[in-house]
């Protein structure tokens, strides 16, 4: 059974975002905002209508050039108060090398992992 989401940010489409309109609430609001999947999403449009749920994109570019300056020039200084306070932070539990891509996939998938698993293009 699915909770009734009132909003849900997606940047994967396809398969996984079509569940997740399944799982809009009344009034629901699904905003996509990329494409990792690079597949289509299929809905049916049932899911959308009975909950009077509705998607919508966005993209960055179009949002920061619709802006005025003052507000992209607060938006910055924003960001930059985040980045200095550590709130981009994220822990790195292991890196590997290119030729290590099947040791990475395994960290990745690992159950309780913690962190981030990094490929590099530096590493030996």
């Amino acid at each position: 059974m699915c909770c009734r989401l009132q909003l849900y940010v997606d940047c994967v489409g396809g398969e996984l975002t079509a569940n997740v309109v399944r799982c809009l609430g009344l009034g629901g609001r699904l905003l996509v905002c990329g494409t990792l999947a690079n597949s289509p999403l299929t809905v049916p449009l049932r899911d959308l209508m009975m909950p009077g749920a509705a998607i919508c994109g966005f993209l960055l570019a179009n949002w920061l050039a619709a802006q005025p300056s003052l507000r992209l020039l607060d938006a910055l200084r924003e960001v930059r108060r985040l980045m200095v306070s550590g709130m981009f932070d994220t822990e790195v539990a292991e890196t590997f090398g290119l030729d290590q891509v099947s040791d990475t996939f395994a960290a990745a998938t690992r159950p309780g992992r913690t962190g981030k698993v990094m490929l590099s293009m530096s590493k030996p």
